[in-house]
């Protein structure tokens, strides 16, 4: 029974190693490469975040009454977390004006302050 060869058409057989292609393409004679943002580069804005609660237990007669008030994001501040990922493919390597600032919207933007209260009975 013949073995079939499983690489793409052209590969050379010491790069393919457990079913997928370990050779690394080099640049082509004459074609130029630009600069671009490395690995990580982008950092966003600081994030602020003070949340805050308040919780007492009332003793009633035939059990306990827990009430719980909570504050989320108590600065009211503004944390954006979604900013704009697209560097753009200007010839001479230079990113888009865009690049790095922050998006619009809802989902790019952590929720304000925010109030939330429980109470809970116990018997």
């Amino acid at each position: 029974m013949k073995r079939h060869d499983l690489r793409p058409h052209g590969a050379r057989s010491h790069h393919w190693k457990g079913g997928s292609c370990q050779h690394r393409r080099q640049p082509e004679q004459g074609v130029e490469t630009y600069p671009s943002a490395g690995r990580n580069a982008g950092r966003g804005g600081d994030l602020y975040q003070l949340t805050l609660f308040i919780e007492r237990d009332f003793a009633i007669g035939f059990g306990t009454l827990g009430l719980r008030g909570e504050v989320f994001n108590v600065t009211n501040h503004q944390n954006v977390v979604g900013y704009n990922g697209v560097y753009g493919n200007d010839p001479t390597g230079k990113p888009l004006a865009t690049f790095g600032q922050p998006l619009g919207g809802l989902a790019n933007v952590d929720p304000g302050r925010q109030f939330q209260f429980a109470a809970r009975l116990r018997f």
